[in-house]
């Protein structure tokens, strides 16, 4: 699998996570489930910043090629995108 392909398949993955936050902050209701989910989601952001450091440093003669740099970046904006949702359900979770 070369590394496009590994960060279109993250990016969908991040994609759906993003979409499932909703899920999320009502499944923080449920006292037993809540916690884990969230700290399932907090492991998952860390896999894949994991993920897109060694593809960067991988296929760093590649980082120039556009079509990877924008899912590069697509990633790392999704991975942006769930961290303030994460705050947030811990924060309801906390207040519950």
């Amino acid at each position: 699998m070369d590394a496009l392909q590994v960060i279109s398949s993250a990016t969908q993955i991040v994609s759906s996570m993003v979409g499932a936050i909703g899920a999320l902050e009502q499944a923080s209701r449920n006292l037993d489930e809540a916690p884990k989910r969230i700290r399932t989601l907090e492991e998952f952001i860390c896999d894949l910043e994991n993920l897109t450091r060694r593809i960067k440093q991988k296929h760093v003669y590649k980082i120039h090629d556009p079509q990877l740099d924008r899912k590069l970046q697509s990633l790392n904006g999704l991975i942006e995108r769930l961290r303030p949702n994460i705050s947030k359900a811990q924060e309801d979770r906390v207040q519950e």
